[in-house]
């Protein structure tokens, strides 16, 4: 719902830093790894596949073989330092990734980094490797970096920090980090880059949202509230409202199905009653839903009882 809503300002500063890193390769003999860090939801990945998934960083078949300028893996969770080889691998099209020792799959793995050219290495989800051991695959991804001509771009949660720190070479070896954060609601700027995100999604389908306008102050504040300022909790929590609305075959969103989606949200996060859902129990009167009966399990809007078709 909100794809076209990721180009916010630090999302654009994030592709800039990546861009300038990018295009350094050549002649910057130090800094050959960028970490782009944020919490969950910020659009890491999807700024990762917009930017690595064009025309520019195809793989192609040449009379010398496969060329790959780029490619882009998942790091396993809580795994080894030949698992993550192993991801590598597959990626490098090798025919049996799980071939050999640890030593055997790295040697593997350098040849084909070299062979097929590959100009930078983007592991995801990088954090998942401060789980195990930080300080072995710290070591790790300063060998990559010393034994090839590749460049990393490590993405994840700001945890990911451990690696460096935890090798003095890799840190040296490290650009400054890009970091895709949450919308702060008690910070200014970016409460007002929040609403401004939400009114644009509003404009995009003015009748969905004509009972309740997702950018007025007090919903807004509920929304980072419930999303804790992640755009990609946003985009979920509008997807399941509105299926909400569509279940119930009405084209209006209601607060009620706000409160709904808000509670599918915590469940998923696994955050159910920890944490007030903002749609039932903090707005102001005139926006909190109330039960149309005693008995009632879904809560019905006050100010938002619109119906499809209703004129």
């Amino acid at each position: 719902m909100i794809s076209n809503c990721y180009m916010h300002s630090a999302y654009r500063a994030a592709n800039k830093g990546l861009r300038r890193f990018v295009d350094s390769r050549e002649g910057r003999l130090t800094q050959r790894a960028l970490l782009l860090l944020g919490p969950a939801g910020t659009g890491k990945s999807t700024l990762i596949n917009n930017f690595f998934r064009t025309p520019e960083f195809e793989a192609v078949d040449t009379p010398l073989g496969l060329r790959q300028p780029a490619i882009i893996v998942e790091a396993p969770s809580r795994g080894t330092v030949g698992a993550l080889s192993e991801v590598i691998l597959a990626k490098l099209n090798d025919k049996n990734p799980q071939r050999g020792n640890v030593q055997a799959k790295m040697a593997r793995m350098f040849h084909n980094l070299l062979e097929q050219k590959v100009g930078v290495i983007v592991i995801d989800e990088v954090d998942q490797l401060t789980l195990t051991n930080a300080f072995a695959y710290a070591d790790y991804l300063k060998s990559i970096l010393n034994q090839s001509r590749s460049r990393l771009v490590l993405v994840g949660l700001e945890t990911a920090l451990s690696l460096p720190r935890a090798n003095d070479q890799l840190a040296r070896r490290c650009d400054a980090p890009q970091l895709l954060n949450a919308f702060d609601w008690f910070k200014l700027s970016d409460r007002s880059e929040f609403k401004q995100i939400l009114e644009g999604i509003q404009n995009d389908a003015p009748s969905v949202f004509a009972e309740c306008p997702i950018s007025d102050p007090t919903l807004a504040a509920a929304i980072n509230f419930a999303t804790e300022g992640s755009l990609g909790f946003v985009d979920s929590l509008l997807t399941y409202a509105v299926d909400c609305a569509n279940d119930d075959e009405r084209d209006q969103l209601t607060i009620a199905d706000l409160a709904q989606a808000c509670d599918s949200i915590y469940q998923l996060r696994s955050i159910a009653g920890a944490r007030i859902n903002p749609f039932r129990d903090a707005l102001p009167l005139q926006w909190r839903p109330l039960p149309s009966s005693p008995s009632a399990t879904t809560p019905r809007v006050r100010s938002c009882t619109t119906k499809a078709g209703a004129r």
